[in-house]
């Protein structure tokens, strides 16, 4: 069974290529890409120097994609504060252990339950 591999985007000198086959100058391709970004049928950033060299030409895919991407780092940073936290909390142990306060059950002469630690 064969699949068919669709493209999301092409790199500039891709869609240059492309609009030849179609007759389109290639000083009339940024025009073209400006005019159909606008209409939103596809992304295209002329004023970066460097997202001017890529054309997205499926803007739900790009969408989603974003989506994804920022999903996963809103995720990446739960994650990282609750690593954080953790570590804390490791090293308050550790400084609790150093100060003999859990092994004793005394906190400057009061005694602590274990419970409440």
């Amino acid at each position: 069974m064969m699949t068919m591999m669709v493209c999301e985007c092409f790199g500039w000198f891709q869609v240059v290529s492309i609009s030849r086959s179609f007759d389109i100058a290639q000083t009339d391709v940024q025009l073209m890409l400006q005019y159909f970004h606008r209409r939103g049928r596809l992304v295209y950033f002329a004023d970066d120097p460097v997202l001017s060299r890529l054309v997205v030409v499926n803007p739900t895919w790009f969408v989603q994609t974003l989506s994804r991407a920022v999903d996963g780092f809103e995720r990446s940073l739960v994650d990282s504060a609750h690593l954080l936290q953790s570590l804390a909390d490791k090293e308050l142990d550790r400084q609790l252990q150093v100060s003999d306060i859990v092994s004793t059950g005394r906190l400057g002469g009061v005694v602590v339950r274990t419970s409440d630690l």
